[in-house]
């Protein structure tokens, strides 16, 4: 049984006419004869004279006029015209411009259409999407933030201005050693948290320290996320935006720095003091070991400072504060608590002999004359002692037993130190 023969020509036109691709017959000159239900429906000419110009020339953008006629020449010329298609900006019946990407093929020796034959396809939406994506580089290229695109196997496929200085990033080209892109922290950070919750949930936020391409540390606060494929399939692409904390962490560092230490000598404040003071107590408690807290006061500091001025008094301290550190023992820690007032916090003293002696040095090095700007300045120091265990003796019990000390050595006359005993103070 034979099958009707299929009109060739009613299926062209049924193929064109519901194609979703404009095609447009023109003359050799330019003129528009014919053109699908496409154009039709995106442009809104229903006439030829609906153009409104002898030549279909007359609704291209002014600027695209002379690459329009270019490639029209083009066409003439050949079969085919260029052979990468051309876009243009077209004016539809209601003045607005759509770009449309055409191609051509010249059929002038086709008996049955002699003519030029124009398709071409709406993409105004897609470079609408394609400014956007560009705005939206040309922000991320001058960001101070370090942004990254790869895709699922962590091969980069975008890293702006700011990472590619920083890592030298190849596009495309894969990571594999993690640990030549973060330090040794950051890396079992990653394996233990980052990627498990990355799995979970998609998306992580944190501190990593990453190592730059000239091997610096450089700390950031970053956002990782997983972005899911249009397919479904798994993840297509990850993002990570990281803000270098550097800075930040040196301000905070340095804040915390002012808030434990004194600002004129930098030694440890009271604050700082009384909190390593009872680490050492609960130290001693465990170990079956004593501390020992040395309060030092400066005789005579009063008359240097109203004599030589307060400028003269503040060098004077911690050039003074610089002998305390050089003359205690390795691992003792020296304090100011203000004005003329030192702390000396020693672990594991040998006894109250070896308390003692030490005293008798501090006194003799604070008490040598210290130059300053050319004149002499001198000063002397009174001690007083306290030696505790842990248990019910605190930070604060011994301070206050070695002021007390140091009170009763002042008032015996200054120059010399005394030992807190159980009950009464012992002279050196």
């Amino acid at each position: 049984m034979s099958e009707d023969p299929v009109d060739l020509d009613r299926a062209f036109r049924a193929l064109v006419e519901h194609s979703s691709d404009i095609v447009t017959i023109l003359e050799p000159d330019g003129r528009w004869r014919w053109a699908s239900t496409a154009a039709r429906r995106v442009l809104g000419y229903t006439d030829p004279a609906d153009v409104g110009a002898d030549d279909v020339f007359g609704i291209v953008h002014p600027d695209d006029v002379d690459t329009a006629r270019a490639a029209f020449a083009a066409i003439r010329k050949g079969t085919r015209g260029p052979e990468q298609p051309v876009t243009l900006r077209v004016r539809d019946r209601a003045g607005l411009w759509h770009y449309l990407e055409m191609r051509g093929q010249n059929l002038t020796a086709e008996p049955a259409l002699r003519a030029i034959v124009v398709t071409a396809r709406d993409v105004t939406h897609r470079r609408e999407e394609e400014r956007r994506v560009a705005r939206l580089i040309e922000v991320l290229e001058g960001s101070a933030e370090i942004v990254v695109l790869t895709d699922a196997q962590a091969r980069p496929i975008y890293a702006n201005r700011k990472a590619r200085n920083l890592f030298d990033l190849e596009m495309g080209e894969a990571v594999d050693d993690l640990s030549t892109r973060v330090d040794a922290e950051s890396l079992h950070r990653v394996e233990s948290e980052v990627l498990p919750r990355l799995r979970e949930s998609g998306a992580w936020t944190g501190e990593l320290t990453l190592v730059t391409h000239a091997g610096d540390e450089l700390p950031v606060a970053i956002t990782i996320q997983m972005h899911a494929s249009a397919l479904g399939a798994g993840p297509a692409f990850v993002s990570a935006i990281a803000h270098d904390i550097k800075e930040l962490q040196r301000a905070q560092a340095q804040l915390a720095h002012q808030a434990t230490h004194d600002s004129l000598t930098g030694l440890p404040n009271r604050s700082l003091f009384q909190e390593l003071g009872e680490q050492a107590l609960a130290r001693a408690q465990r170990e079956g070991t004593t501390v020992a807290v040395l309060f030092l006061d400066l005789d005579h500091f009063k008359p240097v400072n109203d004599t030589m001025g307060h400028a003269t008094g503040d060098a004077l301290l911690v050039r003074l504060s610089t002998r305390l550190r050089k003359t205690v023992r390795a691992g003792d820690l020296v304090a100011r608590f203000g004005g003329d007032e030192f702390v000396v916090l020693c672990e594991h003293p040998a006894g109250a002999r070896e308390m003692l002696e030490l005293a008798e040095r501090l006194i003799e090095t604070l008490s040598l004359p210290v130059e300053i700007d050319g004149r002499a300045a001198q000063v002397g120091a009174s001690v007083g002692i306290a030696i505790g265990a842990g248990g019910r003796v605190t930070i604060d019990s011994l301070l206050r037993d070695a002021d007390a000390a140091l009170y009763r050595a002042k008032e015996t006359g200054r120059g010399r130190a005394m030992l807190f005993g159980p009950g009464r103070e012992l002279p050196a």
